[in-house]
């Protein structure tokens, strides 16, 4: 796995403000697109801007994905808890008799909230 020097999303932005926040959005959609076009398709469930990492050439690379169940109270850290705004509603209010699962729906949620945490 490369090393990425240029760290998460957010810390790119803030050393290199002429960044164009479009082009790495546009890449995280192709990310996207590709895990969930898969057979059968593959959800990040945790999508955020510090689980994207920028490559050399300036390209955000989807990292760190929770691939099937999500924790939810009562088995939520701290650490948790604190993502919990990436969430889709409908993950967040999962029963306790239910598991919630990473879906493409909400990884299309969190990518709308990491749109706004970048900007």
């Amino acid at each position: 796995m490369p090393f990425f020097v240029h760290g998460n999303a957010l810390d790119f932005i803030a050393e290199n403000p002429a960044t164009s926040i479009l082009s790495l959005l546009q890449d995280v959609t192709s990310g996207l697109q590709y895990m969930h076009g898969l057979d059968p398709p593959i959800a990040h469930g945790t999508l955020r801007a510090s689980n994207i990492l920028i490559s050399n050439e300036g390209k955000a690379c989807i990292t760190d994905p929770c691939i099937n169940m999500l924790p939810l109270p009562p088995f939520w850290t701290i650490e948790n808890a604190v993502y919990s705004r990436w969430l889709a509603p409908e993950i967040l209010t999962t029963g306790a008799d239910e598991l919630p699962l990473a879906s493409p729906e909400g990884d299309v949620y969190s990518f709308s909230m990491t749109a706004v945490e970048v900007s």
